[in-house]
């Protein structure tokens, strides 16, 4: 293998053969589309991420909601099911409601999510999205505090320290065609980036005892949000719990409640793959052309070579060496070319947007590429390149060493 490796460096590898446009152009194809692979599959990686932490950090790995009239006190429902399974680390109760709030004529639609104050930071982590004020929602002024999301406060023109109305319908007592409604002015202690556009612009989170009061309902709440050991388990384990505590209980993972996004993005990464693939099976093509050119430059060389006894399958070696090369300096320079794009990407989308949130629901992406991804791009690549090395090394295997000597 040394005399292979001897020649490439003798033959292929010299100034003179690196600088043909051949050679540049095979290079810079391979180069350009490892990079373009690259930078698509860690968009796509990055909007998965992106989502999923999204959906984590402000509803828990999984929600439990029992359908019945009679409700226990949460903890005792917590330990029923901690004790069902293990893996179950922390919970914390929550209710939800739909209500509106308006300031200076400006109606806004919004959802309110009640937290218990003493746990909810167990298993949500929304503090990480704080982008102003604090996560107070103790009562201090005679003010209970609500955190809001940036495109809500954006909307009604509301920040940090000022009071916002909630109003929440209720259904008349004697007439269900009816409603009368439950108030409270509570005090902005912080806004928070949620990560998905549609929490931001409608999402407000007080103390679950207000919004106990607001929806007159005394100490019962809507379920609990679980924290467990494994995000990725959440699925298979919602199954499990509901299984074992069976009706009314209802469990809802993380992912099922977009569970089409995530299915479309595996879609798309494969389908990109391949697409986007094509391009370096395009500089392939420039690869076996550069091969061929060299092979017939290099045919006096070869043919002495043969003369003294080289073999067949050393020059197919000699051929698939050099391929595996010029694959390997493509692959790293690629690599190199969609890193530094995916940080322009970064660095732009950071000042000026880059998705619609309304469109997209998130507006910013943690752009990253799984290791399974590079590894796919590395192998596939290589192979490519290696094989293109297949029909230059075959055309010089059967070259008889008279036929390269006869204009000698």
């Amino acid at each position: 293998m040394k005399i292979e490796w001897l020649l490439m460096r003798r033959f292929f590898w010299n100034k003179e053969a690196l600088s043909t446009r051949s050679t540049l152009f095979a290079l810079l194809g391979l180069s350009l589309g490892v990079a373009v692979l690259y930078v698509a599959l860690s968009v796509l990686s990055g909007f998965e991420k992106t989502l999923k932490n999204s959906l984590i950090d402000v509803g828990g790995h999984l929600k439990l909601v029992k359908r019945s009239g009679h409700q226990e006190p949460w903890q005792e429902l917590f330990a029923q099911v901690q004790a069902l399974d293990q893996k179950v680390l922390f919970g914390t109760p929550f209710l939800t409601l739909e209500g509106v709030t308006a300031t200076q004529g400006v109606v806004q639609g919004i959802l309110i999510q009640g937290l218990d104050e003493k746990t909810y930071s167990k298993v949500l982590k929304i503090e990480d999205r704080l982008v102003q004020g604090t996560l107070d929602l103790t009562k201090k002024d005679r003010l209970f505090g609500a955190v809001i999301g940036t495109e809500l406060a954006s909307r009604i023109g509301k920040t940090v320290g000022d009071n916002i109305t909630l109003v929440v319908p209720r259904f008349g007592e004697l007439e269900t065609t009816g409603y009368r409604r439950s108030m409270g002015q509570f005090q902005i202690r912080g806004i928070l980036d949620m990560g998905k556009y549609d929490w931001n612009e409608r999402l407000v989170v007080i103390e679950l005892s207000e919004a106990q009061r607001l929806a007159e309902v005394k100490n019962r709440y809507a379920g609990l949000m679980l924290k467990i050991s494994d995000a990725d388990a959440a699925e298979n384990m919602a199954v499990e719990l509901i299984t074992k505590l069976g009706p009314p209980h209802w469990v809802r993972d993380w992912k099922s409640e977009h569970e089409n996004t995530f299915a479309a993005v595996q879609i798309e990464r494969r389908i990109i793959f391949f697409v986007v693939f094509i391009i370096i099976i395009v500089a392939a093509f420039s690869l076996v052309s550069n091969l061929l050119l060299q092979s017939m430059q290099k045919i006096s060389e070869l043919s002495v070579l043969k003369s003294f006894g080289m073999r067949s399958r050393q020059v197919i070696r000699l051929f698939f060496i050099q391929g595996l090369a010029l694959g390997l300096a493509g692959v790293s320079l690629g690599l190199i070319l969609g890193w530094l794009i995916s940080v322009g990407l970064t660095f732009y989308q950071a000042r000026f947007g880059l998705i619609a949130g309304s469109v997209y629901q998130i507006s910013n992406i943690d752009l990253s590429v799984r290791a399974w991804d590079l590894l796919a791009i590395i192998i596939s690549t290589l192979l490519i390149s290696v094989l293109s090395g297949a029909i230059p090394a075959l055309r010089a295997a059967r070259l008889l060493p008279s036929e390269g000597l006869k204009n000698d």
